[in-house]
């Protein structure tokens, strides 16, 4: 509404909303209490990152800095878009308190899950709801939970698929292809194999695919991975 002076509310009613809660006026639950509880549904946050990074940029604004009341669901709903500056806060932060329904242990796994596959990846989809993928810029890793008494076989929309036993959670890992990284070598072929090395050896930008700043055995990796996981050379 135009009435609204900060784009989240903490209360909605029908003929308006308020950026506050009915218990108190504390930005860290106004936010927190958007996102309660932290579960896998939570998943679907990351379909959103550039909302939950300006979630998060409000709340240190709002709070004057980082939380300390609620940190645990607030690193955990920011962890959807930026697992690795929430864990980042997490570990600065060994001592701060949960919200009263969490645990430690909770966020803990949360926060270091996301923080090992990279978020949801909005670009893949599947054709059961309890299927999901996440990425970084080396790999994409698919989840899938069978809930039913009979093997359940999952299809994502990148050809990739698994079969999940009856009750099982399973999970699966595919390396990106190079051009997937935003590498130049385009279609992999033997004269990128020759472009690859050459670029490495000279310590040309072209040839550090994960973007840390060196050349090292980590972009090696990257590459071979094309070859060897779902890419045609």
């Amino acid at each position: 509404p135009a009435g609204l002076s900060r784009p989240l509310a903490g209360i909605v009613w029908s003929n308006g909303a308020r950026y506050t809660t009915w218990w108190t006026n504390n930005p860290e639950e106004i936010h927190g209490i958007n996102f309660l509880p932290v579960t896998a549904g939570s998943l679907y946050l990351g379909r959103s990152p550039t909302a939950m990074t300006d979630n998060w940029n409000l709340l240190l604004t709002q709070n004057g800095g980082p939380p300390t009341e609620w940190a645990g669901i607030l690193w955990s709903a920011l962890a959807t878009a930026d697992p690795a500056l929430a864990l980042q806060q997490l570990e600065a932060n060994p001592g701060a308190s949960v919200e009263a329904g969490d645990t430690r242990a909770r966020t803990e796994h949360w926060i270091r899950t996301l923080a090992a596959t990279g978020p949801v990846d909005a670009t893949v989809s599947a054709d059961c709801p309890t299927a999901t993928v996440f990425a970084d810029d080396l790999a994409r890793t698919y989840a899938a939970w069978n809930p039913g008494p009979d093997p359940l076989t999952v299809r994502f929309s990148d050809g990739f698929g698994m079969v999940v036993a009856p009750g099982d959670l399973i999970a699966a890992q595919r390396g990106l292809c190079p051009s997937d990284l935003a590498a130049p070598f385009g279609v992999l072929s033997q004269s990128d194999i020759t472009e690859f090395v050459t670029a490495f050896l000279a310590g040309l930008p072209q040839a550090d695919l994960n973007g840390d700043g060196f050349h090292a055995l980590a972009d090696v990796s990257a590459f071979v991975a094309g070859f060897l996981q779902g890419c045609d050379p």
